[in-house]
């Protein structure tokens, strides 16, 4: 009896052991398929981020742009004490008629947050890192978009469109030479005459100096995001050379 006895828990051991290195082994599997998920959104956020800090950059540099064409004007205005003697005003107003906002590029961070899938990132430094980065961007387009909304379409762009004459030419389209002529010959006149208006110049000046506020406080939004975003990005390069 006590042979069999043996024989039964040397049984029961081998089994025991064969689970417990079947589990080991479903660990390491899962594991491993953790650790490809992981790497995927990385590679995935890798992606997004250097396309989102690309289309910052190039917001940005429209935002210095049109702040340059703004404060040129105001220059002007000192020098000549009158807008109607400012040279291309109506171009140069023009060009403050652009309104550019950025896009949020967060495919990647999407799809994390909707699977469930964000605690497969184990760096929990980093972890909290892109959920932050991603949050306050998402918070920064709501306000970016509201500012240009509240300040410039509701504010300034009223006052440009009420004096300027909007010529597709001045917005790098064809025209044809014969509209080109009706605006100069027919229109300038009635607008220089709004010019010499001193109220018109007030308002002139004033939504100049709303559009470079506005700009410049989106341009602070967006230099924030780019530095942020470009030590994110860094750090899940580090990441994924682990």
């Amino acid at each position: 009896m006590s042979k069999y006895f043996k024989y039964a828990i040397g049984e029961i051991i081998l089994v025991v052991i064969g689970i417990l290195i079947a589990l080991q082994i479903n660990n390491w599997n899962q594991k491993r398929i953790n650790n490809d998920k992981a790497r995927y959104y990385l590679l995935g956020l890798e992606s997004d981020l250097t396309r989102q800090i690309a289309n910052l950059d190039n917001i940005n540099k429209s935002y210095v742009s049109i702040i340059k064409v703004a404060e040129n004007l105001l220059v002007d205005y000192q020098k000549f004490e009158s807008i109607e003697a400012i040279p291309n005003i109506n171009k140069r107003i023009s060009n403050l008629m652009w309104e550019n906002t950025f896009s949020v590029i967060n495919t990647s961070f999407s799809e994390l947050v909707s699977t469930g899938n964000i605690s497969l990132i184990q760096n929990k430094e980093l972890r909290n890192q892109i959920i932050e980065y991603y949050q306050y961007l998402e918070v920064s387009y709501q306000t970016t978009n509201q500012n240009s909304k509240d300040v410039f379409y509701s504010l300034a762009f009223p006052l440009f469109s009420e004096v300027l004459i909007i010529n597709p030419s001045d917005f790098g389209m064809s025209l044809d030479k014969k509209l080109i002529y009706n605006f100069s010959e027919k229109l300038t006149k009635e607008q220089k005459n709004q010019f010499k208006n001193i109220e018109t110049q007030k308002k002139i000046i004033n939504a100049i100096n709303l559009k470079i506020l506005a700009t410049t406080s989106n341009k602070q939004s967006l230099n924030f995001f780019i530095k942020n975003g470009k030590e994110l990005l860094d750090n899940i390069k580090k990441e994924l050379e682990k």
